[in-house]
């Protein structure tokens, strides 16, 4: 074999794969310090543009989750107030059958009502105090849905509990036919009021509604009932604007809209109204009967959405997440098994080349030796 004192082939080529091997050695340790497979774009692009769509999503499913769990807590709070409200209609009800009994003397009768006006006073506070984050949950602009009717003598107590995010009023084609007794929305049968006083109730279209056929002795021509739009509390159960939807949580709680127009309200149970206990006990326990089924159905029907719309939401959404952040962690997640041995391999090759190369230089500190022999 020559002896030279110039780099020779076999230089360059343990040069060139010492290198290489100190460059691949150098992406090994970043993947074991960082615990990510992908460092930077060159690494994987493919993969990198896949990671940063998947986590662009999981920026949106977590604040869609934020929402639906504060969403949640908003219903609670509701749910706990209808419950108050529930407890005291119960009492004015159990007040109401201990006035109207006929043993009952005048000072005890006085007594019952001034507890029934108390409790009536406590529901109206209720309703008008539960807030959440400074919004009334329960009344006022922003919680409730308004609707009207073109037959309001016909078509009374409209109440919306639920509606579609829209833009624009929605409008219903309400028919009622006194020989069937059949009422229609928009050409499709919704139900039968066989006396004055009944409720129907509908779901059409994204929209829950109830209302009370006031009059059943004559036929009632197709008449447009107008539910208004963007009112009601929103909740948004997805990802986008798309899933958002409008509720009434207590949508005619108040005292002055618990029973209906044909039977009477709870506020005419006060002192001085037309179903006070000094007036007509009997009619005052149809009443107070009828505002507690209200008052169960309105708890019913926050406990469903609750329970059906937004626990289902936060379900899907916490399952999501978890799909986005495990299809994540398998494409960027660092194999420490593979990795570690692949460190191993490269440090073994490294000190291969390095002896390799002490060896060449060791050859051409001989060529010198010998030059200096001269």
């Amino acid at each position: 074999m020559a002896i030279s004192v110039n780099m020779t082939a076999s230089t360059f080529q343990l040069l060139n794969s010492i290198n290489r091997l100190d460059a691949e050695r150098s992406v090994t340790m970043a993947r074991l310090a960082s615990g990510n497979r992908i460092n930077r774009a060159a690494d994987d692009p493919s993969g990198l543009v896949a990671i940063s769509g998947m986590k662009s999503d999981l920026v949106r499913i977590n604040a869609a989750l934020d929402n639906a769990q504060r969403s949640q807590a908003v219903l609670d709070t509701a749910d706990t107030a209808l419950q108050q409200v529930s407890t005291l209609v119960q009492e004015i009800e159990r007040l109401a059958n201990k006035g109207r009994d006929p043993s009952a003397t005048s000072a005890e009768k006085a007594a019952y009502q001034t507890s029934i006006d108390q409790n009536l006073d406590a529901i109206n506070s209720l309703i008008s105090n539960t807030e959440f984050g400074g919004k009334k949950l329960l009344t006022g602009t922003g919680a409730n849905i308004s609707a009207t009717a073109v037959q309001a003598t016909k078509y009374t107590d409209l109440r919306v509990h639920t509606a579609a995010n829209a833009t624009a009023n929605k409008v219903f084609s309400v028919a009622f036919t006194a020989a069937t007794k059949v009422v229609t929305v928009d050409g499709t049968e919704v139900g039968k009021a066989n006396a004055n006083g009944d409720e129907i109730h509908f779901t059409k279209d994204g929209y829950s509604m109830s209302f009370v056929v006031a009059d059943v002795s004559a036929n009632v021509a197709a008449s447009n009932i107008t539910v208004t739009a963007s009112e009601g509390m929103l909740f948004q159960l997805g990802s986008d604007s798309t899933t958002q939807v409008r509720m009434d949580m207590a949508a005619g709680i108040t005292t002055a809209k618990l029973g209906n127009s044909v039977l009477g309200y709870l506020s005419s149970l006060r002192s001085g109204g037309t179903n006070a206990l000094s007036n007509d006990g009997n009619k005052a326990v149809e009443i107070a009967a009828k505002a507690s089924s209200q008052v169960s159905i309105a708890q019913s029907r926050v406990g469903s959405f609750s329970k059906y719309q937004i626990g289902s939401s936060i379900a899907v959404l916490q399952a999501t997440a978890e799909g986005l952040n495990a299809s994540i962690a398998a494409i960027n997640e660092t194999d420490y098994a593979a990795e570690t041995a692949k460190l191993e391999r490269q440090n073994t090759l490294m000190d291969a080349g390095l002896t390799m190369l002490q060896m060449v230089n060791s050859q051409q500190s001989n060529a010198l030796y010998l030059l200096r022999g001269y």
